[in-house]
């Protein structure tokens, strides 16, 4: 297995889940981090800190329905991966858009771009067959 097909599988394995629960099809953005595994602790606090609180509105108003921040347990260069999923590619775009935004000037930001400074993006359509 390559080293990115770990991580595609594992970021859609995982899109699948949450977008099961809602039993609709949807999409999700995934954003696969390259780290400094010195400081990947810090880039947990820095999303716990500036980046919950966007992604915990955007679902609350329904911008996304889910979101998540996951850590690498085994293999690969990848250290973290960020989700977030919508009903529609549109809105899931939008969605991304605004919180980027609104993150930008964060002197936070900053900081985990320069902890996790390059990174793959990927956009995933999770398809339900309906009985």
């Amino acid at each position: 297995m390559t080293r990115l097909a770990l991580p595609l599988l594992l970021g859609a394995l995982w899109a699948s889940s949450a977008a099961a629960a809602q039993e609709t099809d949807s999409y999700t953005y995934a954003t696969y981090f390259y780290c400094d595994v010195t400081q990947q602790d810090r880039a947990d606090e820095i999303v716990e800190k500036l980046d919950k609180p966007f992604y915990d509105a955007a679902v609350a108003d329904g911008s996304i329905t889910a979101w998540g921040w996951m850590e690498h347990i085994v293999g690969g260069e990848y250290r973290r991966l960020s989700t977030m999923t919508a009903a529609d590619v549109n809105s899931l775009m939008a969605a991304r858009a605004s919180i980027v935004a609104a993150m930008r000037d964060d002197p936070l930001a900053a900081t985990l771009d320069d902890i996790c400074g390059s990174h793959a993006d990927y956009v995933w359509e999770i398809k339900f067959e309906k009985p």
